[in-house]
Parts: C-alpha cells; sequence; structure tokens
C-alpha cells in the first residue's frame, strides 16, 4: 500500500504576498496605458491648426444680424511639405525690376524714395543701365537690403509692387501686425534665424510682409530646414466661426438666412435639433455653407502641372459658391466676367449668404472676388497659387491684402432669382 501524499500548506499571508507579486505588474501595465498622454518638452506640435487668441473683432455670440449669435476665432493654417515647390526653398538671387525708362529716370526714382545716402547710391550703382523691355534691372548687394530700415523697405517695396516682375513684392509672405507672435511661436526654427526674419519684416495696411526670404535661406544648413522656414513663413491666418443656437432662437429667421441657394430643406432639421435642446448648442459655420465651399474650406489645392489649374482662382471659387460640382469655364477669365454679368445683379444695402465681393481698382479693373458668408466674413481665396488655402477671412483684411498703393472699391453682386 502506496504511502499517503504529503500535503503542504502555505500560509495566508504567504498567499497575499504571492497575489500581489502576480498583480502589481498588471496594475502597472494598465496605469501606463490608461494615463493622460504627456509629449516631451521639446516635442512640437505638427498639426496643420494652430490656435491663435481670439480675433479682435470676435463677436462672442453677442452678434445681431439675420444670420444669428456668431462667434470667432482665429488659426494659422501652414501647407503640406510635399505642396512646397522646391524652387520656394532654393536661394535665388536678388533681382529687382525698376518701373522706369532709362538711367535718369531711375536716378529719379532712387531719389524721390528718400531713402539714406548710402542705400540710394549703392541701388543706384546696382541699376544696369541697359535694361529690360518694361524697365531697368537691378542687383543689389546683400548688405545693402539688410541694412534698410523697416520704414524704408516699406516704402521701397510699395513702389517696386508697381512692377509685375517684382513677384516677391507684389505677393510677400504675410501676416496680420496681431499674429505676429504667433507665426513663429512652436516653429521649431533657431533663434537666429528668427531675429534675423524679424529684422527683414516690414509694414502695410495693418499687415507685416517678409520679401527677403532669399537673404535667409543661405544661413539654414539644411535641406529640412529650409523647408521648415518656408512651411512656417507660408502660414495663413484664418477664421474658425461658430452659430450660436437656442430655446429663444428664431429658427425660422436663420433658415430663411443660412438656407439660401434653395438649401432651406438641408439647414432646418440641423438648426431645430439645435434649438430643442434645453441648453441649445453650437455649430461650425463649415456645416452650413453649400457643399462645394464645405469641400475647399480650410484646404490647399492639389499640385498640377496642368497650367489650367493655376486657373481656379478666386474668380472660379466665387462663380462656384452654390454649384453642385464644379464649372471649370470660370477658370476662364472672360468666361468668368459673362458669367457674373449675366447671371448677377449689382447690389447695395443690407449684405446676404452668397453674395459675391468684387475689389475693383480704380481703373475699373477687378482684383479679387471672394464670396460673402456673414458678419462681414467672407469665403476667400486670396491667390490662385497652390500655396494658397481656402479660408473665411474679415472683409476689411482682405481689402488690406489687395491695397498696396491704390486705393480699392468694394462692389457687391447678387445671384439672380431664378
Amino acid at each position: 500500500m502506496s504511502a499517503p501524499p504529503s500535503v503542504v500548506r502555505i500560509p495566508r499571508r504567504a498567499w497575499y504576498g504571492l497575489a500581489l507579486v502576480l498583480l502589481v505588474p498588471w496594475v502597472l501595465v494598465v496605469w501606463l496605458w490608461l494615463r493622460p498622454a504627456h509629449a516631451p518638452a521639446d516635442r512640437k506640435p505638427s498639426a496643420a491648426f494652430r490656435p491663435v487668441p481670439t480675433d479682435a473683432h470676435s463677436s462672442g455670440g453677442k452678434t445681431t444680424g439675420p444670420w444669428g449669435p456668431l462667434s470667432f476665432s482665429r488659426i494659422l493654417i501652414e501647407p503640406p511639405e510635399d505642396f512646397i515647390p522646391v524652387v520656394f526653398t532654393t536661394p535665388q538671387p536678388i533681382r529687382w525690376f525698376l518701373p522706369v525708362a532709362d538711367a535718369a529716370a531711375a536716378a529719379r526714382f532712387w531719389q524721390d524714395l528718400a531713402l539714406p545716402p548710402a542705400a540710394r547710391d549703392s541701388l543706384q550703382r546696382a541699376t544696369l543701365s541697359a535694361g529690360e523691355a518694361a524697365g531697368l534691372l537691378v542687383r543689389p548687394d546683400h548688405a545693402t537690403v539688410l541694412d534698410l530700415s523697416p520704414a524704408d523697405r516699406t516704402k521701397l517695396y510699395a513702389a517696386l509692387a508697381a512692377h509685375p516682375r517684382n513677384a516677391l513684392q507684389r505677393d510677400p509672405f504675410r501676416c496680420r501686425v496681431d499674429a505676429v507672435e504667433d507665426w513663429f511661436e512652436g516653429s521649431g526654427l533657431p533663434a537666429d534665424v528668427v531675429g534675423l526674419t524679424r529684422r527683414l519684416l516690414y509694414e502695410r495696411n495693418g499687415s507685416m510682409y517678409l520679401s527677403d526670404h532669399d537673404l535667409v535661406l543661405p544661413r539654414i544648413p539644411t535641406a529640412e530646414g529650409r523647408l521648415r522656414y518656408i512651411k512656417v513663413m507660408s502660414r495663413k491666418t484664418a477664421l474658425l466661426g461658430l452659430l450660436h443656437v437656442g430655446p429663444e432662437s428664431d429658427v425660422d429667421a436663420l433658415v430663411r438666412y443660412w438656407g439660401q441657394g434653395r438649401r432651406s430643406k438641408d439647414i432646418e432639421p440641423l438648426l431645430q435639433s439645435l434649438a430643442r435642446r434645453p441648453e441649445g448648442g453650437r455649430i461650425d459655420l463649415v456645416h452650413l455653407l453649400p457643399a462645394f465651399a464645405r469641400r475647399l474650406l480650410y484646404t490647399y489645392p492639389t499640385p498640377s502641372d496642368d497650367p489650367a489649374d493655376l486657373n481656379r482662382d478666386c474668380h472660379w471659387t466665387s462663380l462656384n459658391f452654390y454649384s453642385a460640382e464644379a464649372d471649370d469655364r470660370f477658370a476662364d477669365l472672360a468666361q468668368a466676367r459673362t458669367a457674373l454679368l449675366r447671371d448677377y445683379y449689382q447690389v447695395n444695402g443690407a449684405p446676404a449668404l452668397g453674395d459675391i465681393v468684387m475689389l475693383v481698382r480704380p481703373d475699373g479693373q477687378g482684383i479679387h472676388s471672394c464670396v460673402y458668408v456673414a458678419d462681414d466674413v467672407v469665403f476667400t481665396k486670396n491667390g490662385a497659387a497652390f500655396s494658397v488655402p481656402w479660408t473665411l477671412a474679415r472683409l476689411e483684411n482682405v481689402v488690406a491684402f489687395y491695397t498696396v498703393t491704390e486705393p480699392i472699391e468694394v462692389r457687391r453682386y447678387r445671384l439672380k432669382p431664378r
């Protein structure tokens, strides 16, 4: 007969100890999994949308108007890296074109600007008397350009912007004066690069401009750093808008305003659902815009080698606002003008959603169009380039964007009843 099996008795305290040994690692794993994530201190946010302080014109939900109570806040948008052409990150020689015919006119040009004598003499020596078909070529040295004061830079570059070949003065990098600190915030750029850039900024019409990035790029040693620099300088200010709807809201009035363009049936259920909530609710304005604008807002056009794609500009954008599908006939300037005169009529008085806002020079030339949304905020694309997004912006800021030396007249056109 075999011996009975031996029994090992483990004290209760030992069981407790064993349980702790087995459970503690799992508790630690669960805690590490669920705890809030904290980025390392040296990590920079990589989101394209960068929130910045509330816009000075923010209505804070207290706006009165047919659009209802609105509030706005500003963001900075920067383009994706693969949307930035390589040529933008490659330093180019500084070349200016003077809108004058000969050396004597060039001398008067420099004299009239009242620049410091040393700068004036240096720039006059850098002006090539042989000239070009539509003006004279200037090849200034870097030291002279770097030493210009902000005031002298403003005067000089406003004059240079009159020549169509001075692209960097006509269409510089820019940011609103009150958003300059946010322009560089979280950029990851070296302090000396930011300092040099600030030295080269100049002010015009409530914005700060940079036309001399070709002085900065050679001081950035890597291609990645130069790409990051252009990406930061390409940031654009935009508005985020919210409509506040509550039990006290006149939903019928809101539907009449936001449902223009035969979209009432699409807008009404959404606004009614917010009004039924005891505490009300807020809705982003992007959800109240026609499908065409919803698709494009806060996005960039896909880069393309097709020249026709470059013509999907502000006029193409404005005339397609209510289109179910984009009509590329409006990419042709002549057809866009014909459509505006045929299908729209000029209006005064209270603006309405969908009105086309045309900016017109004193000679009658329309230089930009955008679409009125509400509370003097417009849907706009400020330039045809692939590096320019579709945004919401204050109309006064759009006017300032396009005002260089001449005053701009603002006209509004409304779609004719169908």
